[in-house]
């Protein structure tokens, strides 16, 4: 970073999200990426900021991570997929979820 004068990086984990045909792995998955970045930015304060990472399409476990991780771990913003296992942004499932985050003034 220091040789391509890069002072702050965001970090949000590419594309697919984690998810090998169990949700329950999945979550636990997830919130340890959420743990470990959060880590990081902690151990190195001003040079990285996060975005948090969310389980879906389950919505309610998607509710409880984006909780999780901006009251708990102080995330800078949410990390949302264009889709997610076939679930596109825009659906009607997802309004609980957008409603939460709208709510919390989140990025």
């Amino acid at each position: 970073m220091d040789d391509a004068g890069v002072k702050t990086s965001v970090l949000t984990l590419a594309a697919p999200q984690p998810y090998f045909g169990d949700a329950n792995e999945s979550k636990k998955i997830i919130r340890q990426i959420n743990m470990e970045s959060a880590r990081v930015k902690k151990e190195l304060p001003g040079r990285f900021l996060w975005c948090a990472t969310l389980p879906l399409p389950d919505v309610k476990a998607a509710i409880e991570e984006a909780r999780y991780a901006l009251d708990t771990l102080h995330a800078d913003g949410i990390k949302l997929a264009t889709n997610a296992r076939g679930q596109y942004l825009g659906v009607p499932e997802l309004d609980t979820l957008m409603a939460f985050l709208n709510e919390r003034h989140a990025v």
